[in-house]
């Protein structure tokens, strides 16, 4: 039986075409006269073909062929071929199959004899463009791709969520790209390393396409924080002996008590983290599942976090794991990657910049 591949860095998603199954299954049969296909001007080297929608005039659906197979490109509405990112646009196909010729014999559709197109159980299957190669999803990373925001993905190292998150940012772009009010974007982590790593692939993902290489941001959460305090009034520190001293004096001024909790300065550290996204009340009602201590311990831990918060401010420092975003700069859309290294804070955050909860937190 053929399967239908698509290529979802070119297609962006399968989608535009669920409405002209009939137009793809003749196309598979070779009606080409009924389908009034034509081969395109414009796209030198590359043939780009069309092939007409009888109910719907002035629709084509235009496609190529690599490697003996069909592979869609887009639909074009009321003839608007101008609009197309393919026609006169050489560069686009040319140097994105250029990097991927040897993965392109598995994209778009087998045509051998058995194939039925009454099949409907057979799904699309979506390939993703990254690193220079073609890959396939398998059907937990592809509903993760479509999943309603908000949304968590898990999953260990090595499952894909890398690939799941640039897949989903290439699907919102291409599907607002005409929506000034769908941006901006941003992919946020901690680590610069994986920022770098991200925008490196969707730049290779967008080649020739300007509008995809500038529509998202790739920033780690420090960079955001500095947006934020742009002004030079306070400045982030990640320094931990900070902390150290000012908790170890403090230990010192105030004594040693039954009810003080007997706590290391990472152990305080932690609690911290996590009194970070929470009001005072809001951290005293945890349960155990969010915090190992007892109530009367968190109650002096609180306290503890607001002096050092306060003693921060006092010296124009603020720590990015504490400090909390304020919504100042919102975001149509926030990618989360490596979300459990943050702090509930830095979560919480990010959050508050997405507008109308359209965030989604990668962790694993």
């Amino acid at each position: 039986m053929a399967k239908l591949y698509y290529w979802r860095d070119v297609v962006g998603d399968l989608e535009p075409f669920r409405d002209y199954q009939s137009q793809l299954d003749q196309l598979l049969a070779g009606e080409y006269k009924a389908l009034h296909l034509e081969r395109l001007h414009g796209a030198k080297d590359i043939p780009i073909y069309s092939i007409r929608v009888k109910h719907e005039k002035g629709t084509r659906l235009l496609f190529t062929i690599v490697e003996h197979k069909i592979c869609m490109l887009e639909v074009v509405l009321n003839h608007d071929y101008h609009k197309s990112r393919f026609l006169g646009r050489h560069g686009l196909l040319q140097d994105t199959l250029e990097n991927t010729i040897k993965a392109l014999d598995k994209i778009a559709v087998d045509v051998i004899d058995d194939y039925r197109a009454e099949d409907d159980d057979t799904p699309a299957i979506p390939m993703e463009f990254h690193q220079q190669k073609l890959i396939c999803f398998n059907s937990e990373q592809t509903s993760a791709v479509v999943t309603p925001l908000p949304t968590i993905v898990y999953g260990p190292a090595g499952s894909g969520k890398t690939c799941v998150a640039l897949s989903m940012l290439s699907n919102y772009v291409r599907r607002h790209r005409d929506n000034a009010d769908a941006f901006p974007v941003v992919y946020v982590s901690q680590s610069p390393r994986l920022v770098d790593e991200m925008r490196r692939s969707w730049r290779e993902a967008a080649v020739g396409d300007e509008f995809l290489e500038r529509a998202v941001a790739f920033k780690t959460y420090d960079e955001l924080l500095e947006t934020e305090l742009a002004d030079g009034a306070l400045r982030p520190t990640h320094d931990m002996k900070l902390f150290e001293t000012w908790y170890k004096k403090t230990q010192a001024q105030k004594g040693a008590s039954k009810s003080q909790p007997s706590l290391s300065a990472k152990e305080v550290w932690q609690e911290f983290r996590i009194r970070s996204g929470y009001s005072t009340k809001g951290y005293l009602d945890l349960g155990a599942r969010q915090s190992a201590l007892d109530k009367e311990s968190r109650t002096i831990i609180s306290a503890w976090y607001e002096d050092y918060v306060a003693y921060l401010l006092s010296n124009n420092l603020v720590s990015p794991e504490l400090h909390p975003l304020t919504g100042r700069i919102p975001y149509s859309l926030v990618m989360v990657d490596e979300a459990q290294d943050l702090s509930f804070g830095q979560l919480s955050g990010l959050k508050a910049l997405a507008t109308h909860d359209q965030i989604a937190y990668f962790l694993g």
